[in-house]
């Protein structure tokens, strides 16, 4: 476990490829890791993403249920201000049986989002605020878990997604990087799945259980980050970041057992005309339905921007 805490603390963040500052995250639009933010990409700028995120295992005697992960995304800049993004996960499902080990590789919902800035801190505002939509359709295989969040809308069910966010400069450091707070509130609305099996669930899903009727709601979402300067060097920018989110919860018979997780990792801005990126850290389940220890590691492309106007020349 101390290795594998010790390589997700030291795969490093994100880059910052564009002049609105906007970063690549698991779900494809512009923010933290795993919040969203107000940024953008600019008009016809590209962002390109790949991460892994999966269990950290801590007993493999309790027989658990593993649910591996490596996400695809993509985002446009279409307007000022406008962005279109789309995600689809890669799922390695892994469960435990009487009659040995069942493996179910599938993919996930496709996931189809706008964001859209509608106030914007350096343009005088005194927060920056911005609006997100999503829709995922359901592609996804039927068996892989029921627990949903904004980043596992799994199965074979439509998902749709309605969040504000907030964000608020804190300070600037002399070389002009900025710590930055991040709020996010909404909701997800999907439709219900065909069907419910317990075997399905993921093992502290299982042990908070309170079956055998199942019945579902719509859980509201709740988040806040906060990006926080380290140093700037030769080599890019590197960046500490803290992240808590979690939702009211998806199955009504886990009352008592808010999903909810705590983010802790780095960002590495490499120099910025690469347009490369590099953040990862360490995910912990704050609630018993969801795995203690998770880690997360990404590599993102996007845009440069163009090199700065030559210097005019003095006669």
């Amino acid at each position: 476990l101390r290795i594998a805490i010790g390589l997700s603390a030291l795969l490093l963040g994100l880059v910052q490829a564009t002049p609105a500052n906007a970063q690549a995250t698991m779900t494809g639009e512009a923010g933290l890791v795993t919040i969203p933010t107000t940024d953008v990409l600019e008009p016809w700028h590209l962002r390109a993403a790949v991460y892994g995120n999966g269990e950290i295992e801590t007993d493999p005697q309790k027989g658990n249920r593993d649910l591996d992960r490596v996400d695809f995304s993509v985002g446009i800049g279409l307007l000022d201000n406008l962005e279109v993004y789309s995600h689809i996960p890669l799922v390695f499902f892994n469960r435990s049986l009487a009659s040995g080990s069942d493996d179910t590789t599938s993919n996930g919902g496709l996931r189809l989002g706008v964001k859209y800035r509608v106030l914007d801190e350096t343009a005088g505002s005194p927060v920056s605020f911005a609006l997100l939509a999503d829709i995922v359709i359901g592609i996804g295989n039927d068996s892989l878990p029921a627990i949903l969040d904004r980043s596992t809308a799994f199965g074979q069910r439509e998902t749709y997604e309605v969040m504000g966010i907030l964000d608020r400069t804190l300070w600037t450091t002399k070389s002009g990087e900025a710590g930055v707070l991040t709020l996010n509130a909404g909701g997800l609305f999907f439709d219900k799945p065909a069907r419910f099996s317990i075997n399905d669930q993921g093992t502290e899903f299982r042990r908070r259980y309170q079956g055998p009727p199942t019945t579902f709601e719509a859980p509201f979402e709740f988040a806040a980050g906060i990006k926080a300067p380290l140093f700037h060097w030769y080599y890019g920018k590197v960046s500490w970041t803290e992240e808590f989110r979690g939702n009211t919860g998806t199955v009504e018979q886990l009352r008592g057992a808010i999903p909810m997780q705590l983010f802790s990792g780095f960002r590495w801005y490499l120099p910025e005309r690469t347009g490369l990126a590099f953040q990862g850290g360490l995910d912990l389940g704050l609630s018993g339905v969801l795995d203690q220890y998770r880690y997360l590691l990404g590599l993102a492309w996007q845009t440069p921007p163009p090199p700065p106007p030559p210097a005019p020349v003095v006669a």
